[in-house]
């Protein structure tokens, strides 16, 4: 039995997990990201060490934007990553080959493949957490382009009486700077899980629902599976099912009449992420 490691590395939490390439973590843990990148690889490498099993390959799915041509972070927001060979560090140090795509691809392979969207052809799996992200499976095959898409940072019309910045160190008040944990941290002062404001959370309501409904518009997807830390908060996804329905036109997009059923949260809970680099690493030990 060939034995594959995982690595989910987010903006803020980095995880990591062992598998036999089912459907099954042997053994998981986590610790911060940070902002030194050689400390986390330190820390990934000492884990998978402790673990006692000879990996074939490692997959990570990890927070981008990513140079997926050699394997490095690019220009993201966390400055201490920009640029680093992940890729090459990580290989150097557990002698394995490296599958690098993005956290969002990752998991978006993970519910395909073992969870909510098991049997679809067209799925997109949405992340909101301290970013936003989003990645898709077209046909049966992750979609990349020239790079890897970034749907986070489209542009969504911001609402009149709402004169903030934004947050995100691109684009503003793109979609991840509007809405995105960090975004509501920024905001309002407090961690997202701590806002208790309710037209906070209407604001919030109307910015993930005006994404969701460009996403229905752009992929026309059989099933949105939507994730991340935001998401926690009761009683979200339902208002971002009710007001995506609004948003579409009935007549014209019937599946509006069907988001319960089409916006869902991940079949594998938090592990989506993790799930999909065993996938990643998996398919490079064949």
């Amino acid at each position: 039995m060939g034995w594959f490691g995982s690595v989910e590395l987010g903006g803020t939490n980095c995880r990591v997990g062992v598998g036999d390439g089912s459907s099954r973590l042997l053994a998981k843990g986590a610790f911060s990201t940070g902002n030194d990148p050689v400390s986390t690889v330190g820390a990934i490498v000492a884990w998978f060490g402790e673990q006692g099993r000879e990996l074939e390959a490692v997959g990570v799915a990890s927070f981008g934007p990513l140079d997926l041509g050699n394997g490095a972070i690019a220009a993201t927001p966390k400055r201490g990553w920009r640029g680093f060979p992940l890729c090459r560090e990580l290989s150097e140090a557990l002698h394995v080959r490296i599958a690098l795509d993005t956290d969002v691809n990752g998991a978006a392979l993970a519910e395909w493949s073992w969870g909510v969207a098991r049997g679809f052809d067209d799925v997109l799996y949405v992340t909101i957490g301290t970013g936003i992200g989003v990645g898709a499976v077209v046909a049966g095959r992750l979609v990349h382009g020239a790079r890897h898409p970034e749907m986070g940072h489209m542009r969504i019309p911001q609402r009149r009486d709402d004169l903030w910045s934004g947050d995100c160190d691109f684009h503003g008040t793109c979609w991840e700077g509007l809405a995105s944990g960090h975004a509501l941290s920024a905001r309002y002062g407090v961690p997202a899980a701590e806002i208790s404001d309710d037209a906070a959370w209407r604001l919030e309501t109307e910015y993930l629902a005006l994404g969701v409904a460009n996403l229905i518009c752009l992929y026309r997807p059989q099933r949105i599976v939507v994730g991340g830390g935001v998401l926690h908060h009761p009683g979200l996804l339902d208002g971002i099912r009710s007001e995506a329905a609004d948003l579409l036109n009935r007549a014209y997009y019937p599946e509006a009449a069907t988001l319960p059923a089409l916006l869902v949260p991940p079949g594998l809970g938090d592990d989506s992420g993790l799930m999909g680099g065993l996938i990643l690493a998996s398919a490079l030990g064949r």
